[in-house]
């Protein structure tokens, strides 16, 4: 049987989907691609098969997952020390608090279970392939996120703060913004041709 067609909003919602999806590739390369990678192949996987609505759903799930995970990592004892005037040492363990991140794990599950809710509802309803090439100007957020890190590069910049003054090594900005500007452009021009090329799609016509 072949899957309805989505309509317009489902159409903007996977052009979002991919554009969220080529993102979380192109952040990989970093520790944050541990958060991104996951939720990205989830969106990859489930939007040319089931439709955007599942692939929503199954991002907000790999986001609830993501953020118990950074809950229970990111709460281990740490313990600092310091010398003091008399010549010791003074030790202080910390712990610090999960609740947020589990909280926020909930919220996100409750969501994911009304998400799947109405995507069971819907049914399939695939988008047009050609919106996947937005994914090409997602994984441009990347370079464009570095260029700006780098802006003030490159060469050595200082910056002064209240308690101090950090000196770092930044690169040249421009190679990588030139790259981010390109990707996302290609994405774009891609997306618009190939939509002006792809053949109409025909009404289901219901057999006896």
């Amino acid at each position: 049987m072949t899957a309805p067609a989505g309509t317009r909003g489902d159409a903007w919602l996977a052009g979002t989907l991919w554009l969220v999806a080529g993102a979380g590739f192109g952040f990989f390369i970093s520790v944050v691609g541990l958060a991104t990678v996951p939720g990205a192949l989830v969106v990859a996987a489930l939007l040319p098969t089931v439709g955007p609505r599942w692939a929503l759903a199954g991002l907000v799930s790999v986001a609830a997952a993501v953020a118990a995970l950074a809950g229970f990592v990111g709460t281990s004892t740490t313990e600092s020390c310091a010398g003091t005037d008399t010549g010791d040492m003074a030790c202080v363990t910390s712990r610090p608090d999960a609740l947020p991140w589990y909280v926020a794990a909930g919220l996100l599950a409750v969501l994911a279970v009304v998400l799947v809710v109405v995507a069971a509802r819907s049914g399939r309803r695939l988008p047009p392939a050609h919106l996947a090439f937005l994914a090409l100007s997602g994984a441009g957020v990347l370079p464009l996120v570095v260029a700006w890190l780098n802006r003030d590069g490159p060469g050595d910049v200082c910056r002064t703060w209240a308690d101090g003054q950090s000196c770092t090594e930044e690169w040249s900005p421009w190679p990588w913004l030139a790259a981010g500007v390109a990707l996302v452009a290609a994405g774009i021009v891609l997306t618009v041709v190939t939509s002006r090329h792809r053949p109409a799609r025909q009404p289901l016509v219901p057999t006896a």
